[in-house]
């Protein structure tokens, strides 16, 4: 019964730990990217805090037109070095994995870090 109440609670700091984190790394890459306007749109600076991802990459400029398959991502920035490479890079879209450090030891910290399951510890939090 505890293991179950331990793989549930994983799993819930897991998916909240990933959507903030998206949510984090979507704000700052808007933020502080430079924006290439393409022919024919306009470029507001920002995104509407209601609109979704495809209709902010629109706004900026970043894609053509409402289709997902001219998104770029990078997958698996989940280290510093990772997360570097990721955002030195043209990508539009980071995808990391979230768990807690130390995730079911005795060593857990509650700490959300950025790992790809099974590792559970990481240089970035």
């Amino acid at each position: 019964m505890a293991n179950k109440k331990g793989r549930w609670k994983r799993a819930i700091v897991s998916s909240v730990s990933t959507v903030l984190v998206f949510a984090i790394a979507m704000i700052l890459g808007f933020s502080l990217q430079k924006c290439i306007v393409l022919p024919g749109y306009e470029q507001d600076g920002t995104c509407c805090s209601d609109a979704d991802m495809l209709g902010c990459l629109l706004s900026l400029g970043q894609i053509s037109q409402r289709d997902g398959l001219l998104v770029t991502w990078y997958h698996a920035a989940n280290s510093k070095e990772q997360m570097k490479a990721a955002l030195s890079s043209s990508v539009m879209v980071l995808e990391s994995d979230v768990t807690t450090e130390g995730c079911d030891t005795v060593d857990e910290t509650g700490v959300p870090i950025m790992v790809h399951p099974p590792a559970i510890y990481s240089d970035n939090t």
